[in-house]
């Protein structure tokens, strides 16, 4: 046998052994398994990297063993090997931390939280309207150092492991643009703080934005409701509207926790204790007063007065002045878009958080600071009722975390938050045989590994 026979046995145990890296996860994925809840998130993630471990493996078999290129060629289904790892490291560290007793409560616990806020979305959305590269997967949450937590949407490049020589051209970032699911990051101390969790609902609503493609809707809304504003008003209210659409989305989804939250989170913002005027144009976040300005008036109108007066008392800040007369316009438009993409509903038409399960949230908090068991199983009320028993009595945190914590995950049944999954496989294949290709095709041009 000469050497490049060797090489290619080598790469047939390389490329099996990418089938026995899945295999086990997959498993704990079906009914009953510790990943259950997330079987269609992995299957449309390792459907998408078989797409290239297939194109390997037909590289790979074309191989001709006389051939002057055969070693070099050899190399190159090598490397794509471990670009797949590479990729599937990113989502394996991510999955892994479900299986960590310290860690699984809690992420259970979020990510039940963002499907509840998702789904409503998705149940509404028109199919016709969604974009073709989307699917029904929920963003997957995990911990990161950053300071607040950020989405990286569908269609983002994600950051994964560095290694030297490793392909990082505009053609692998293509592949990790074309994985097919969201994640959200957490800070690691948000493990120890629950009554921070209703945050995450503004996340996911970037991710509702961005997969049903509502930003150029809401827009369009604006400027036909807000011609009498100003137009250098205007313009920045429109460059503010993505992170106010946030605000909006999971202001409606969990209702006054959301905007205690947001209270507590903004508290550190440069603007807050100062007057030092406009903000700078072109910046994406409204300042703090003005974001809570917008979300106050928001619980207004969503059955929420009294919880919306006593943030405003707490917050105890006016507006930056030139953007207070806009605040209503702005509320009004937000909440008034009929999105063609979610079959003409605003989002006041999808699964609001309501007084009742405000109420159902307080009598949560009040059982949890006695170290007693809440009775309701709503996942937006549990979350709701940790951020109100920290605000009644946060020297008990620690006791009424572990409390609600325990119950929430005594929620969660054994079905998977998706059960058609399947109907994406042959295109995410297609998707990652294609990226092949286009990795393979940069390479022949370049000669270049990476």
């Amino acid at each position: 046998m000469n050497l490049v026979e060797r090489k290619l046995l080598e790469l047939d145990g390389k490329i099996a052994g990418i089938e026995e890296e899945f295999r086990p996860w997959l498993a704990d994925a079906r009914d009953g398994g510790p990943l259950r809840k997330h079987r269609s998130q992995l299957t449309r993630i390792i459907d998408t990297l078989h797409g290239l471990t297939d194109r390997a493996a037909e590289e790979r078999a074309a191989v001709e063993v006389a051939a002057e290129d055969a070693l070099d060629r050899c190399r190159r289904v090598q490397d794509v090997i471990l670009e797949v790892y590479r990729v599937w490291e990113f989502f394996r560290s991510k999955f892994a931390l479900r299986y960590h007793e310290t860690y699984q409560g809690f992420l259970a616990v979020a990510d039940e939280f963002a499907w509840a806020c998702y789904e409503p979305a998705l149940e509404h959305a028109d199919i016709a309207h969604r974009p073709k590269a989307i699917g029904t997967e929920p963003p997957l949450v995990y911990f990161s150092g950053d300071f607040s937590p950020y989405i990286h949407l569908r269609g983002e490049a994600f950051d994964v492991e560095e290694v030297e020589g490793a392909d990082g051209t505009d053609e692998f970032d293509r592949v990790l643009l074309s994985l097919p699911v969201p994640v959200v990051a957490v800070p690691r101390y948000q493990l120890n703080h629950l009554p921070e969790l209703p945050l995450l609902a503004h996340e996911v609503g970037h991710c509702v934005e961005q997969d049903f493609d509502l930003a150029l809707t809401t827009s369009r809304h604006l400027s036909l409701r807000a011609q009498s504003m100003p137009q250098d008003r205007r313009s920045t209210w429109r460059g503010w509207l993505s992170e106010l659409f946030a605000d909006c989305f999971a202001t409606v989804t969990a209702g006054p926790s959301y905007v205690s939250a947001l209270v507590d989170f903004l508290a550190f913002g440069p603007d807050v204790a100062s007057d030092a005027g406009l903000p700078p144009m072109g910046t994406s976040h409204p300042p703090a007063r003005l974001r809570i300005a917008v979300a106050t008036e928001l619980l207004t109108h969503t059955g929420f007065e009294p919880e919306a007066q006593a943030i405003r008392s707490s917050w105890a800040r006016d507006p930056i002045g030139p953007y207070a007369p806009d605040v209503g316009t702005v509320t009004e438009v937000l909440l008034s878009v009929e999105y063609p993409q979610l079959r003409d509903r605003t989002l006041l038409d999808l699964r609001r958080f309501t007084p009742e399960q405000h109420r159902h949230a307080r009598t949560a908090a009040k059982a949890a600071l006695n170290r007693q068991v809440p009775s309701t199983s709503d996942i937006r009320s549990l979350v709701a009722g940790s951020r109100i028993a920290f605000q009644d009595a946060p020297e008990q945190l620690s006791r009424s975390q572990a409390v609600i914590l325990g119950r929430a995950q005594d929620t969660l049944d054994d079905k998977p938050r998706r059960t058609d999954e399947r109907a994406t496989s042959a295109a995410d294949r297609a998707a990652g045989a294609a990226l092949f290709d286009q990795i393979a095709d940069r390479r022949n041009r370049t000669g270049d590994r990476s």
